[in-house]
């Protein structure tokens, strides 16, 4: 369904943390932006599938994970929460097949444009161009701050920065999967926790 009222402002409010949206553009984004609804543990992405939308999260959280072929055993690559636009790489911009599967932690709700429609947008309004890059380049940013930091920091220090930025996670994502995400064991982090208490 189209998107409007306070969902529709809350889209613009972080679009223009990154740069300014012209009003035509507003106006045409009213037309083409949708959102749906998810329940707890769907998969909005499988593995090969091409993603054809992507949007900012109004509320809820997901996870990118891929599947080791030798164990089946599954490795969490990343998590989105609410106010974080969910994309992977290659995928939606590409328009390539994705490596990995995004799964809902919880109920969610995506605010969303699909691939023919930024297509279009695009050949419009060469700014969208620009805040696309702006939006990858702060992803971009992220994932090079959490590989540093599974270089640099200690296993306590990883989950510290994680809890402290996320709490909310600890109570929608599975203990193995958070695991995964720091790079050490379901018993290091159960330890961890522990001894926080």
């Amino acid at each position: 369904m189209a998107v409007e009222g306070q969902t529709f402002d809350k889209l613009m409010h972080k679009l223009e943390q990154h740069t300014i949206i012209s009003y035509s553009l507003k106006e045409q984004l009213k037309k083409i932006v949708f959102e749906e609804f998810y329940s707890e543990g769907i998969y909005i992405l499988n593995h090969r599938e091409i993603q054809v939308k992507s949007g900012l999260i109004m509320s809820g959280s997901a996870r990118e994970f891929t599947i080791n072929k030798d164990d089946k055993s599954e490795l969490t690559e990343w998590f989105w929460f609410e106010n974080q636009f969910m994309y992977t790489t290659p995928g939606f911009f590409s328009q390539q097949p994705a490596e990995s599967y995004i799964e809902t932690l919880e109920d969610t709700h995506l605010v969303y444009i699909d691939f023919k429609n930024f297509q279009i947008l695009k050949k419009a309004y060469p700014e969208t161009e620009h805040f696309s890059e702006l939006i990858r380049d702060d992803r971009k940013r992220l994932y090079n701050s959490y590989i540093t930091q599974l270089k640099m920091l200690k296993s306590k220090e990883r989950y510290q920065l994680l809890f402290k930025a996320y709490p909310k996670l600890f109570n929608v994502a599975r203990q193995k999967d958070i695991a995964s995400f720091l790079g050490i064991t379901p018993d290091t982090l159960g330890k961890l926790r522990k001894s926080e208490f």
